[in-house]
């Protein structure tokens, strides 16, 4: 199962995928379509396991991603045409 958001025919916002058995799976944040922000992974039991960051759909570091966000993450509509 799953919760997404859509805009513009785009995956806008936050997702939510679970397991079979309800327990969470992942959360995620999509802007104009791609992945950007922190990926949460959970276990099947609801343990968190795993964080990382993308932007634009490419896994990054956190300071990468921090750095990146700073300097254009006001400004992301106007950066879709490299995302």
């Amino acid at each position: 199962m799953q919760e997404e958001n859509y805009k513009d025919d785009k995956l806008e916002g936050l997702a939510k995928f679970y397991y079979e058995n309800g327990q969470l799976a992942t959360t995620c944040t999509y802007v104009f379509g791609k992945l950007y922000g922190k990926v949460t992974d959970y276990t099947k039991e609801g343990k968190m396991y795993k964080v990382s960051f993308c932007i634009a759909d490419q896994k990054v570091t956190e300071d990468i991603f921090n750095k990146f966000h700073k300097k254009y993450g006001s400004h992301l509509k106007k950066i879709n045409k490299y995302l």
